[in-house]
């Protein structure tokens, strides 16, 4: 019997069972990182990594800013290598690719082996060329994924990176064992939410089918840890339908990109929800948003919105873990909105330009199936 082909869908659906047995073996899988981490006294922590690597260890920034109590700056490799890779002293420096063939990562490492620093490198899969780089490569524990469109390598690099988190703060007594465990439990929880609200998403989708399938274009609005949610969202949009995915921080969006809003156009708002300080703006935003367009949704539990436009959920977690699930509704809505529409179409010149390496960002070829 011929093997299924897989789709962005069945990932979606495998990522719960792979971040909730991350979080059973958090110990061991970051433990490398870990144990490089506390060799020195680290005043800040620099992730280099580009497209949904970027994303997802942007999607965990707040979470790790909190319970490490340092900063966690991300920077694009192109940036890195010709722009900005000074200024890093005692900075933990980390390049992160899911295939570990990114060219623009690469690079980054050749630079900071010019620099006699060490190169660590967090990656998705153990055969890959960042392993000639490296001085350590990290398996984050995303397992197999094949589609290009990644969506478990996303949640589960953003867990690894909370996870990271937690373990450095356990050992140096940062939190207690309490807190330790009633955090990995609510990654977990995440994980019961994720599936749940994938669901949830399926269904508004159908219900809303009209709105999603003949949109232009879609503004994604996110703040604090779900702004890394809505940067993601925005990839996942544009590189799937081949429509323009807009991301913007919800207060940012009032100072200028709506002043285009007509009826026409869509929006996703994203609540960081369980009260959190931002909650009450972005909830008034989208009701602010409705007054222009029909098109307007959120990701929100709050009672006072109509139930057709919003992404609900039955359980919450702590706002900072709440991205691990949330992302969801994009990756879902991603792919129904392509399998019912453009079905992964792309221009003819695209393809010329794809097979003309003048531009390569992979070291190897065929990487992923799309």
């Amino acid at each position: 019997m011929e093997n299924k082909k897989m789709t962005m869908m069945d990932y979606i659906l495998e990522t719960p069972t792979t971040v909730t047995a991350n979080v059973d073996r958090s110990k061991e899988l970051t433990k490398e990182l870990v144990d490089l981490y506390l060799k020195k006294d680290y005043t800040s922590i620099c992730v280099v990594a580009s497209g949904s690597s970027y994303n997802g260890s942007l999607c965990a920034r707040d979470f790790v800013r909190k319970f490490l109590k340092t900063e966690f700056k991300l920077i694009t490799p192109f940036t890195f290598v010709n722009h900005e890779n000074d200024l890093r002293e005692n900075a933990f420096t980390v390049c992160v690719s899911q295939s570990g063939c990114s060219t623009n990562a690469i690079d980054c490492l050749k630079l900071l082996r010019e620099k006699k620093e060490t190169t660590i490198g967090l990656t998705g899969r153990d055969d890959c060329d960042f392993v000639e780089y490296c001085d350590h490569l990290i398996n984050w524990g995303v397992g197999i994924e094949t589609v290009g469109f990644v969506t478990k390598g996303v949640v589960t690099l953003a867990a690894f990176w909370m996870l990271f988190a937690l373990e450095v703060a356990k050992r140096k007594d940062m939190i207690t064992h309490e807190k330790y465990i009633a955090t990995k439990n609510d990654i977990k929880k995440a994980m019961v939410i994720q599936k749940e609200l994938t669901q949830e998403t399926l269904k508004k989708y159908e219900a809303n089918y009209k709105a999603f399938t003949s949109m232009k274009e879609l503004h994604i609005l996110g703040s604090g840890p779900n702004f890394g949610t809505a940067v993601e969202a925005a990839l996942k949009i544009s590189e799937t339908t081949c429509l323009p995915g807009l991301a913007y921080e919800a207060e940012e969006f009032l100072h200028g990109p709506n002043i285009k809003f007509t009826p026409s156009n869509t929006v996703v708002l994203i609540d960081n929800g369980l009260n959190e300080r931002s909650s009450m703006r972005i909830v008034d935003i989208y009701k602010a948003t409705r007054i222009i367009t029909d098109r307007a949704f959120i990701i929100s539990n709050d009672p006072s919105i109509e139930d057709q436009y919003a992404f609900r959920t039955t359980q919450e977690t702590d706002p900072l873990i709440s991205p691990l699930y949330k992302l969801c509704v994009f990756e879902t809505l991603a792919h129904k909105i392509t399998e019912d529409t453009v079905h992964w179409y792309v221009h003819p010149l695209f393809t010329k330009f794809k097979e003309s390496n003048v531009i390569r960002s992979k070291s190897r070829d065929n990487l992923y199936s799309l």
